[in-house]
């Protein structure tokens, strides 16, 4: 079994930037810095450069217009003769034949009169405006095999915040047919630092060498 872990510190900045929107989904909202990198508001101000541009289309009824559809039908086309055995109780049988109707397939086309459409263009006012956006700065990583896992030192200074980031990783070897290895993401440090090197695991595998379970013992 080996073990594998990551962390991450990621330093990210409250900053200016432009970006664009359409007109009616832009509220003027004065922005807010964030206090030990909670509490922000992006804003939305100084909206301008406004221009149309397509947003996208819509169905619109043109006219009508007569649709056909070839469909499938059973009809008569005649008869066909259909035996059947009977027996006759004293240790013979004797055969019984009928005409009975014959169906065929037959293909016609339905048609009707549908409502036509067409596709126009919709348009609306796209501006450019300033808000406020993280955008990451630094990132410290540390990475290791052995626990318990420690995170890099970084700190967060005015308009800042700091996010973490965390992997683990546990590879069990087994032998089915071979020597093969499945992984395990433990997504808590509690989970991950309960394996241990050399510690017995029991593996339910399926007859497609699938591996639906793993228990610690």
């Amino acid at each position: 079994m080996a073990t594998n872990w990551r962390r991450a510190l990621v330093q990210e900045r409250f900053v200016p930037e432009t970006r664009s929107g359409w007109r009616d989904e832009l509220s003027p909202t004065a922005p807010r810095m964030p206090v030990n990198g909670t509490g922000e508001v992006a804003g939305v101000t100084n909206i301008r450069d406004c221009v149309s541009r397509q947003r996208g289309t819509r169905r619109v009824a043109d006219g009508t217009q007569r649709v056909c559809r070839t469909k499938t039908r059973k009809v008569a086309c005649g008869t066909e003769e259909k035996c059947t055995r009977r027996d006759k109780g004293n240790g013979f049988a004797e055969e019984v034949c009928h005409d009975v109707t014959k169906y065929c397939n037959e293909s016609y086309e339905d048609c009707d009169t549908e409502t036509r459409y067409r596709n126009e263009p919709v348009y609306a006012q796209q501006c450019a405006y300033d808000t406020y956006v993280w955008k990451p700065v630094d990132t410290r990583e540390l990475k290791g095999t052995e626990g318990p896992p420690r995170w890099p030192d970084l700190t967060a200074g005015t308009n800042e915040r700091v996010r973490r980031e965390e992997d683990y990783s546990v590879l069990v070897r087994y032998d089915d047919g071979g020597v093969k290895q499945h992984e395990v993401k433990p997504t808590r440090e509690e989970e991950f630092i309960a394996w241990k090197k050399g510690q017995g695991v029991t593996l339910t595998v399926t007859n497609l060498g699938k591996v639906e379970q793993v228990v610690r013992r």
